[in-house]
C-alpha cells in the first residue's frame, strides 16, 4: 500500500497538516499568523482525505498491479447495506464488476508474464547469430525460425531487417535471426540446397520449408514488403503466440472444405492466408490487411496550388 501513488500523497498532505499545526501551537506568533497556519492545516488535511479517492490516479494504480511495480492496495471494508434497500443491488453489481476487474487483470498479469519470458529466449526482435550456429539453432528451436542471410552494409538487406524488426515484434512464436554471410566462403548453400546469396530461410521443427533470395521481394529495386508477408505466411512460419500452430482457419472455411470433400492446395493457401488477417491488430484492432506507416512531413514552401 506504500506503494499507492494516492496513498503517497495523502501521507505528504497529513505531513503538511501536522507541521502546520505544530507550527501554530507557537506562543510567540501572532493570532493572524496562527490563523493562517490553522487554515493551511485544515486544507492540507482536506487534500488527503481526497487524494484517496482520486480517479486521475486510477490509471497509476491498475498499471502497478499489472506490471508489479507496486502492491496492490488493499479496499477498505464495505459497510453493510440494509436488507431490501437499493444500495444492496448497487453492491451485488460492483461484486460482480469487481470480479470481473480481477478476473481481467490476472489475465493481463499472465499475457505480460508470457511475453516477458518468450523475449528472454530471443524472440520480438532480430538477433545476430553466426552462421556456423545456424542449424543447431533451427534444430533446437521449438517453434519456427526465420533466418535472414544477409550481406555486411547492403541497403536492402537493412531494409529487409527493418522489416522483419516489425514482423517480429507482432508475431512472438516465431524467433528472427540475422546471419552475415560472405559469397567467397559460405557453405551454407550447398549443405541446404538452397539460393546461394542473401535471402531468407524458414525452418520448422529444424527442417527447412522455405528458402527464397532477395530478388524474389523486389530487388535490386527495392524491398517489397508486401511480398515478404505473403511469402512468409505461404511456408507457415508466422505464429502469434509461443508454441500454437497459428491462428484456427475460419469455421466457414472448414465448412466449405468438408462440403466440397477437399479443396486444391492453392485454394488451401488463399484460406489460410485470409484466415490470418482475422486476428486482430496490436497495435489497432483492426481485422483486415493493413500497414501501419509513420508519416515523414516533408518541408514544402507556402503559398503553393498543390498545398
Amino acid at each position: 500500500m506504500d506503494g499507492d501513488p494516492c496513498c503517497v500523497e495523502a501521507q505528504t498532505f497529513t505531513a503538511e497538516a501536522q507541521s502546520c499545526e505544530a507550527l501554530a501551537c507557537d506562543p510567540t506568533l501572532e493570532a493572524c499568523c496562527q490563523r493562517d497556519l490553522e487554515q493551511q492545516a485544515v486544507v492540507a488535511r482536506l487534500k488527503a482525505r481526497l487524494s484517496i479517492h482520486d480517479r486521475s490516479k486510477e490509471r497509476l494504480r491498475m498499471a502497478g498491479q499489472v506490471l508489479g511495480s507496486a502492491p496492490q492496495a488493499r479496499p477498505a471494508a464495505p459497510v453493510p447495506p440494509q436488507p431490501g434497500s437499493d444500495l444492496e443491488s448497487e453492491d451485488d453489481d460492483d461484486a460482480v464488476l469487481g470480479l470481473l476487474q480481477a478476473q481481467r487483470l490476472q489475465q493481463l498479469q499472465r499475457e505480460a508474464q508470457s511475453k516477458a519470458a518468450v523475449r528472454q529466449q530471443g524472440h520480438g526482435s532480430v538477433s545476430d547469430m553466426p552462421e556456423s550456429r545456424l542449424l543447431r539453432e533451427a534444430e533446437a528451436a521449438g517453434g519456427p525460425l526465420v533466418c535472414h542471410l544477409a550481406l555486411e552494409g547492403s541497403p536492402l538487406d537493412d531494409d529487409l531487417d527493418e522489416h522483419l524488426a516489425a514482423l517480429a515484434h507482432q508475431h512472438l512464436g516465431t524467433r528472427f535471426v540475422r546471419a552475415v554471410i560472405n559469397l567467397r566462403t559460405s557453405t551454407l548453400h550447398l549443405k541446404l540446397r538452397t539460393p546461394p546469396g542473401p535471402g531468407l530461410l524458414c525452418f520448422r521443427d529444424g527442417r527447412v520449408v522455405g528458402a527464397a533470395g532477395l530478388d524474389r521481394f523486389g530487388a535490386p529495386d527495392c524491398i517489397l514488403e508486401e511480398a515478404v508477408d505473403k511469402w512468409l505466411r505461404q511456408v507457415k512460419v508466422l505464429r502469434l503466440l509461443p508454441g500454437g500452430g497459428g491462428p484456427k482457419p475460419a469455421a466457414s472455411a472448414v465448412s466449405r472444405r468438408q462440403r466440397d470433400g477437399g479443396s486444391s492446395s492453392g485454394e488451401e493457401e488463399e484460406e489460410e492466408e485470409a484466415d490470418d488477417w482475422q486476428q486482430a491488430c496490436e497495435v489497432c484492432g483492426r481485422r483486415y490487411p493493413h500497414q501501419h506507416i509513420r508519416s515523414v512531413h516533408a518541408t514544402r514552401g507556402s503559398g503553393s496550388d498543390s498545398d
